[in-house]
């Protein structure tokens, strides 16, 4: 069952919804942040996926923290490189997140977004490394800024965290202004990818890329969930499903 929670927030300067949900009889070593709550939780239905596959024993449990954006303009602002964003996420949310589930295991943590969310999932756990074991961004939208992050990317030894990165074959399309905020896409979705992703892995970061037959639409990113939560469970479960840690 959901739960409905508001984190205060030293970095944005206010509360901040989320939603909750930890598998019942568990007391949670794996917890994974989902962010663009609304697409997640709505046309993908990742929650249902996730207890399907539990049951079935093909992961372990863990503990959804979804992210709304609440609004449009708060979407586009704070899932476009925010620093703030970043903080919040990586410094009250996780921070409120060790103190309410004492149990959760370092390196046991996830981070998933799609787009602008995508974006910045990558964004955020390049400045905070090893914090976030796996992180998925479906259909990132790389163009953002002339490909900006593609430039950000420092050399890494081991930095703990492990990328997979997915998007459409027909992603082709650019030239586009999304409002509000004027964010004008000056590449393609999956070529801005791609030049992201060399970028990471000639950096040293583990990437795992893949290209999915499809578009920039929900459908096809609830279509490779269960490819992506198994992933995750590969990445941040350690071998454990049992959730006893």
């Amino acid at each position: 069952m959901l739960e409905e929670l508001l984190i205060g927030s030293v970095a944005l300067g206010r509360n901040r919804s989320v939603w909750v949900d930890s598998p019942d009889g568990h007391e949670p070593t794996r917890l994974c942040l989902i962010l663009d709550a609304e697409n997640y939780l709505g046309k993908i239905g990742i929650g249902a996926i996730l207890n399907g596959m539990e049951q079935a024993g093909e992961v372990g449990p863990m503990t959804l923290v979804f992210v709304p954006c609440v609004t449009p303009e708060n979407r586009h602002s704070e899932y476009a490189c925010h620093p703030d964003f970043a903080r919040f996420l990586c410094d009250d949310l996780m921070g409120w997140a060790r103190a309410r589930f004492p149990s959760l295991e370092a390196g046991g943590h996830g981070m998933v977004g799609l787009s602008l969310s995508g974006l910045q999932a990558i964004w955020t756990a390049l400045r905070h490394p090893s914090l976030f074991g796996a992180v998925v961004a479906q259909s990132p939208s790389a163009w953002y800024r002339g490909e900006c992050l593609k430039g950000e990317v420092k050399p890494v030894v081991d930095s703990g965290t492990a990328f997979r990165i997915s998007v459409g074959s027909e992603e082709t399309t650019f030239g586009e202004v999304f409002q509000p905020g004027d964010l004008h896409q000056t590449s393609s979705q999956i070529e801005s990818c791609g030049r992201l992703v060399a970028a990471l892995r000639q950096a040293g970061h583990e990437v795992d890329f893949s290209v999915f037959e499809g578009n920039h639409d929900s459908e096809f990113w609830a279509a490779e969930m269960p490819e992506v939560l198994r992933w995750i469970w590969g990445r941040i479960g350690g071998g454990d499903r049992s959730g006893g840690g």
